[in-house]
């Protein structure tokens, strides 16, 4: 006997068979009261008067469905099959006979029948159901990776929310299963294997989107599988109030996943910890090995040893570093490394640093006062007139600085090298730069000098008549026989 209440959606469905609505508020009402049988008949008869073969199969695979429903695979798989003749991508009638054949035991054929529904099916809402039926199918055959591949899809196609959180679990838990599976085999103790890394990502994946309200469970429950997991390790060590505990997570952190793009960072952290605590040598211990190709650890090292006036070892440092690439920071290095040296009282190397420091910076003030010092000092003349040559050419330096030093260059290639040519050039760049009158007169001078020597007069004739500057008078020279003459004495 019918329900009553269920003939105004009767008839609805005898004027329209098309009001799936209808359709489906019969199926809920009759399945809850258990009556399948009536339910079925009336679908077979809606599919009967449905004029689209493909709405039709649609009906009949529902009929199957309910029979299903009451265990009846006897009288479902006959109508998922005829469904199927006429619409043989229908999900329902796929999903239903491979049902049938996991209940009775056809393993094979079932998975067969679900892999080739996901080669058709598309969309997140209808290939979830199918993968699940796979995971269910593939777990009661104890096939572990084919139930992790189809859980894994399963996560990448959900969103945020319970469901995806409940998905993420299950894959969770499977990957640490395979891995104390594989680690019992080989007879290995705890390992951070691939599948035990990929379930601390998931669990970190569900504590980021706080969708249980449970966010540092889950993250301590990554970070307890493998201390590396990068959102877990920032989501608790910027909770964790004692100092001791982010010490030890940091020390995992780095021991499981040296590699991590924040793991110059927290290397750092840790060094400044050890620091506060007043452990400075476990701080030099972090950072020591990594100074010669991380930056920042060189930095942090250098301040260290600083602070803590240890200038031997900050020598050493400095020293095993790379030059870099960018100028100032190649320039910064050279200086801390000649300011280290003079503080062990090691001149030499001072220069040698400030010598570095001049071939970058020819003018540099500082390192150019003390090199050229030093060059006096030892008479090395044509390694000071190269350095004050390149320290003239520098156009950031100050004119007034570039005229001195164009100068001596000049008068060393004159005087000490017998070079007229160099003395040439010198004099010629100090009128290009020279300002004051009486730098020009002897920058003038200096060239018809050099030109003298080198016998060219055209040009010697040339730079007279386009002196810059009055030439300096010169005495007239004494008649012959007068007093203050210069005649040779006769015997």
């Amino acid at each position: 006997m019918i329900d009553p209440a269920l003939i105004p959606l009767i008839q609805r469905l005898d004027r329209d068979p098309e009001d799936d609505d209808a359709l489906d508020a019969i199926r809920e009402a009759l399945l809850h009261q258990g009556d399948v049988s009536t339910f079925a008949r009336l679908a077979e008869k809606v599919a009967a008067r449905r004029s689209d073969p493909k709405r039709a199969a649609d009906a009949i695979s529902r009929a199957g469905d309910a029979w299903a429903y009451g265990a009846r695979d006897d009288r479902a798989v006959p109508l998922w099959r005829q469904a199927l003749e006429v619409d043989p991508q229908h999900v329902g009638a796929n999903l239903g006979l491979a049902g049938a054949m996991r209940r009775a035991g056809q393993f094979e054929q079932a998975e067969a029948a679900y892999v080739r529904l996901l080669e058709v099916v598309r969309g997140e809402a209808r290939r979830v159901p199918i993968l699940d039926d796979l995971a269910r199918l593939r777990a009661e055959r104890g096939d572990l990776d084919g139930e992790i591949e189809a859980v894994r899809e399963v996560v990448a196609l959900h969103g945020a929310g319970a469901a995806a959180t409940e998905s993420r679990r299950t894959l969770a838990r499977l990957l640490v299963q395979r891995s104390r599976a594989r680690a019992r085999d080989e007879g290995e103790g705890e390992t951070f294997d691939d599948d035990t890394r990929e379930a601390a990502r998931t669990l970190a994946a569900i504590a980021r989107e706080g969708a249980t309200g449970r966010a540092m469970d889950f993250a301590q429950a990554a970070l307890a599988l493998w201390p590396g997991e990068e959102r877990a390790f920032q989501m608790l060590v910027a909770s964790t109030l004692k100092h001791a505990d982010s010490v030890t997570m940091r020390i995992r952190f780095l021991a499981a996943n040296p590699e991590s793009e924040i793991a110059a960072r927290v290397r750092g952290e840790l060094a400044d910890a050890y620091v506060a605590m007043g452990r400075v040598d476990d701080a030099v211990t972090v950072l020591a090995a990594f100074a010669a190709d991380d930056a920042e650890s060189a930095r942090q090292l250098t301040r260290i040893y600083e602070r803590t006036g240890r200038h031997a070892d900050l020598a050493r440092l400095l020293a095993s570093l790379p030059a870099p690439e960018d100028r100032r920071e190649r320039l910064l290095l050279h200086r801390r490394r000649a300011a280290v040296a003079r503080t062990l009282g090691d001149r030499a190397g001072a220069l040698q640093s400030l010598g570095r420091v001049l071939d970058d910076a020819p003018a540099d003030p500082e390192a150019l006062h003390e090199v050229e010092r030093d060059l006096r000092v030892r008479g090395a003349l044509e390694a000071l007139r190269d350095r004050l040559r390149a320290a003239a050419r520098d156009d950031s330096a100050p004119a007034s600085s570039r005229v001195r030093w164009w100068r001596e260059v000049a008068q060393l290639s004159e005087r000490r090298f017998d070079a007229p040519d160099e003395a040439l050039d010198a004099w010629r760049a100090m009128l290009g730069v020279a300002e004051e009158p009486d730098d020009l007169r002897d920058a003038g001078e200096g060239v018809e000098r050099a030109l003298e020597r080198l016998e060219r007069w055209t040009e010697l004739a040339d730079a007279r008549t386009a002196s810059p500057a009055p030439r300096r008078e010169r005495p007239p020279a004494a008649p012959r026989g007068c007093a203050g003459s210069r005649s040779p004495r006769r015997g």
